[in-house]
């Protein structure tokens, strides 16, 4: 139980930073709610990794993709319209929903979703073989 804890407390740290700095990258800045929402996308795709094995790979990244793409849409409606911070606005892009989500960048979701997942699965098995060495 406590290494489920670290662990989910070390992806969320681990995405929350990846997202800012990613954003950094893109496009010269970024918010605290965007690391928020990063650490939450890495933790939902160990999830999807973990108990959705059955997927074939592919399934599981547009699954990813499509998972960031909905915290985006949840954190755009909540920090960008209601409470007006104008942390992006998408409104301009073809194939927008409310200027908050895209399809061009749920397509990036979808292909950044690939090693991300792998990581995810990479690291658990890191965590749970340290729990078996330390019993």
């Amino acid at each position: 139980m406590q290494r489920t804890f670290y662990y989910f407390g070390f992806l969320f740290i681990l995405g929350g930073v990846s997202y800012c700095l990613l954003e950094l990258l893109w496009r010269g800045y970024t918010d605290i709610t965007m690391g928020i929402a990063g650490g939450i996308s890495l933790c939902l795709l160990s999830l999807i990794q973990k108990h959705l094995k059955q997927l074939k790979f592919f399934y599981r990244c547009i699954l990813g993709g499509l998972s960031i793409t909905i915290i985006e849409l949840i954190f755009g409606v909540v920090f960008n319209l209601y409470l007006n911070r104008a942390v992006w606005d998408y409104s301009l892009m073809p194939f927008n929903l409310l200027g908050q989500i895209c399809l061009s960048y749920t397509a990036l979701w979808c292909l950044l979703s690939a090693p991300m997942l792998i990581l995810t699965e990479l690291l658990r098995e890191k965590f749970e073989s340290r729990s078996e060495s330390a019993a």
